[in-house]
């Protein structure tokens, strides 16, 4: 397991989480209440309740463990390219399709993005660090990075994925064009972490 891997909930909280990321996937989030997470989890309402006070907290910790479950799949296909090189462009390639593709995200954007859009903007501080750390930990591990600047490039990287998902299009990110996404990685963001 790698540095940055972190243990994931068990047992009970496991249960409530699977059940809501099926039920937001289904039904979404304004129609999904704590008490449908609850019966679909086959358990109480008050446990639900011990463990998420409420849907919004409910909701922050099924993205959180969307994002550590997409980056764990990102780590295993990135562990078949060798060229450490290859390695941050296909990387880039992989997450920014990920977060376009995603079920949930997509769903969310697409038929109630009043609920994700905070977690992603006004209130998106934690998904902020969480990312950025992730990010700044992946690029310690490569031998091709030099900057003692880590942490700031970690979150510049994470922001600008950020908004690729937001904003989708434009020269950067066209959509389904994985060789655009290859020229700005290799050509514009490859410069800034190769050693100097």
């Amino acid at each position: 397991m790698s540095e940055h891997a972190f243990e994931p909930a068990k047992d009970t909280a496991t249960h409530i989480l699977d059940a809501a990321y099926t039920l937001f996937l289904e039904f979404g989030l304004r129609k999904t209440t704590m008490e449908d997470v609850a019966k679909r989890a086959n358990m109480g309402r008050i446990t639900v309740y011990r463990h998420y006070a409420d849907k919004p907290t409910l909701f922050q910790a099924v993205v959180m463990r969307e994002c550590f479950r997409s980056m764990q799949e990102v780590e295993r296909m990135l562990a078949q390219i060798n060229d450490a090189e290859e390695r941050f462009v296909s990387g880039f390639v992989i997450v920014v399709n990920g977060a376009r593709k995603h079920p949930l995200i997509s769903r969310l954007l697409e038929t109630e993005p009043e609920w994700l859009l905070p977690y992603l903007t006004t209130k998106g501080e934690a998904m902020l660090r969480f990312g950025s750390q992730y990010v700044a930990s992946t690029l310690r591990q490569e031998k091709y990075v030099a900057t003692a600047q880590i942490d700031l490039l970690a979150e510049m990287l994470w922001r600008l994925l950020h908004s690729i998902l937001l904003t989708p299009g434009g020269l950067m990110a066209p959509p389904n064009d994985d060789e655009a996404l290859r020229h700005v990685a290799r050509s514009f963001l490859l410069p800034l972490v190769m050693r100097k």
